[in-house]
């Protein structure tokens, strides 16, 4: 009767690579506390979302299929939550971004086979990393490929055949839908992988304004082969492959048209493309409570953008994809006054830090308070401003947190940590104030370790050395260069030795000349490129072998080169950045 008259609960785990992944941590946590994850009936997860909702997904499968529904407590989810942050946060700190040119032989695979691409090697490494940590396995089949097709969830106490969609009014503990989302390039529609099926789902398709086919859904029974089953890992990938940092994923030989029987291959990219929420899924199921943690990328101000081609392309690719998210919010603002959603929890990372309107050059009348009270009703007046959120964090330390890299290499302690006590700190706010229905148990905090940075971060004169780590988190690369002073002296070093060699070579090598070309080069070079276009690539590369067993020992150097540096990062630079960001060094 209660599920009925308050409605399914979804929750929605944003995209945001390992920075989102941590910080949903600290919300599940805080949601466990509360005894709400018993309730969640859909769990709709994209790209850093997808990696952290598979795992959990996993864990809490494991406890409803070994413990009856009526025996299930808050303090199990709290164990499994405590369970899933320790062997996430270790599956992160193998650096899975090195790792996927730390195999020699996997590199060499991604340069000369075509099927065999990055994204799938890092779907592997989620499985080998990150999901073999959950014992959940024999030991037999604990390095075996994980089958997504096979994690539909058979409760211990129910009978064969359970449909979570139709059986979970009777459950305590609720039975949830994972559901992964991806983007479709070839119709730029939501492509979902569940437990059951993947496919484009129909709601999220407005025929009036968008006349492209639709990839219909399949169960995996129905696919024809080799999708009858297919990797979780690969669907994770798919789910998390940012455009041109990773191929998207290909899906070949699944669909083809009705009238000329040609093939389509389906090829997949980040779900954030499309929806960096997740929010769709959740109404496509029907979902009237949203739990929506958001720890995407959002734009900056900036004084002076990029005047550049490629700056501007980059730029104008982040205000598209921060008005693809404003419209969602009000989207769900609109649908929440309307009764349609009867909660609403919608936290991130930029929450409550203030914002300012910027005076023109020589401007008469300075905005005031009150102005910003009309323009911005729920913004806080700036004479009742503090140097902490409403959620008791230091404003310039959630900025910091707020522009953490959303990558996928490793994260120390320290700043894991962190991100997980923001989520933690949001969720204890804006819970009780935007989902009512829901009474609270009065039950204290649990001691979770991500917390004793709660402390440094709440301070009002902030932590240096926590300040400065938060600060080089931003990096995509050589943090540990700028934070460990011995680095910084070898990179000077080896910056001055770069100069010289740099000089000499100037001075030696700059006048002589290395190609002399004539007409009849030129004509050689045309024939050579019009007969490649009639013979085809392969007999070209033939005629011209040396040319191509140049481009097999480049390629074969490439690889060798690339797995020498990821392994040296991995075993070297990234064990002492992980040693640097220890908690209690940090903490001192």
């Amino acid at each position: 009767m209660h599920t009925a008259f308050r409605g399914k609960v979804g929750l929605g785990l944003s995209g945001g690579g390992f920075r989102a992944s941590l910080y949903h941590i600290g919300v599940l946590a805080k949601l466990a506390e509360l005894d709400m994850l018993r309730h969640v009936e859909v769990i709709s997860c994209v790209s850093g979302g997808a990696i952290i909702g598979a795992h959990y997904y996993l864990q809490l499968r494991k406890l409803l299929q070994e413990k009856p529904d009526e025996k299930i407590t808050r303090q199990d989810y709290i164990e499994l939550v405590k369970l899933v942050a320790d062997d996430f946060l270790a599956g992160v700190q193998t650096n899975i971004r090195m790792r996927v040119a730390a195999g020699w032989w996997t590199n060499v695979k991604m340069i000369f086979r075509e099927n065999y691409s990055r994204t799938l090697r890092v779907g592997e490494l989620y499985e080998k990393h990150i999901y073999s940590r959950i014992n959940d396995r024999s030991e037999k089949d604990r390095g075996e490929p994980r089958w997504i097709n096979e994690l539909i969830v058979q409760p211990k106490d129910e009978a064969p055949g359970f449909v979570p969609k139709s059986d979970n009014w009777r459950r305590a503990a609720k039975v949830p839908i994972l559901v992964l989302n991806c983007t479709s390039l070839n119709t730029g529609h939501n492509w979902q992988f569940t437990a059951t099926w993947m496919g484009e789902p129909p709601s999220g398709i407005d025929t009036d304004v968008d006349a492209n086919y639709r990839l219909r859904r399949l169960y995996y029974a129905d696919a024809p082969e080799p999708y009858k089953k297919y990797r979780l890992g690969y669907a994770v990938a798919a789910s998390s492959c940012v455009p041109g940092l990773f191929e998207p994923l290909p899906l070949p030989n699944l669909y083809e048209h009705p009238e000329s029987d040609r093939k389509i291959t389906v090829r997949l990219v980040d779900g954030g493309v499309h929806d960096n929420q997740g929010t769709s899924s959740l109404l496509e199921q029907g979902c009237a409570i949203l739990l929506v943690s958001d720890a995407s990328g959002q734009s900056n101000s900036l004084d002076d953008p990029s005047s550049g081609s490629f700056g501007v392309l980059m730029r104008s690719s982040t205000v598209l994809q921060g008005r693809v998210r404003d419209s969602q919010y009000r989207e769900l603002v609109a649908q929440r006054r309307a009764s349609i959603v009867q909660g609403l929890m919608f936290i991130h990372l930029k929450m409550d830090l203030d914002i300012d309107p910027i005076d023109w050059i020589g401007c008469s009348e300075p905005s005031s308070s009150e102005d910003d009270q009309q323009d911005m009703p729920d913004a806080r007046p700036r004479d009742l401003r503090g140097p902490l959120t409403r959620y008791s964090i230091n404003k310039k330390m959630q900025e910091r947190l707020a522009g953490v890299r959303t990558d996928l290499d490793s994260f120390c302690d320290t700043e894991a940590y962190a991100l997980m006590t923001s989520g933690y700190c949001m969720t204890e706010y804006c819970f009780p104030k935007n989902i009512p229905a829901f009474k609270q148990p009065n039950a204290p905090r649990e001691d979770w370790k991500f917390l004793h940075t709660e402390k440094p971060l709440q301070q009002v004169t902030s932590n240096p050395t926590l300040d400065k780590l938060l600060k080089v988190a931003g990096n995509l690369a050589f943090k540990i260069w700028i934070l460990w002073r011995p680095l910084q002296v070898t990179a000077a070093v080896l910056a001055l030795l770069a100069f010289v060699v740099l000089v000499w070579f100037y001075e030696t090598w700059w006048g002589v000349q290395l190609v002399k070309l004539t007409l009849g080069g030129l004509a050689i070079m045309g024939g050579m490129f019009l007969l490649g276009k009639i013979l085809g690539s392969t007999v070209m590369r033939i005629i011209n072998y040396r040319k191509t067993l140049e481009e097999f020992a480049v390629g074969l150097g490439m690889s060798v080169l690339g797995f020498a540096i990821a392994r040296i990062h991995v075993h070297v630079f990234d064990r002492l950045y992980l040693r640097w960001g220890k908690l209690d060094r940090v903490l001192k």
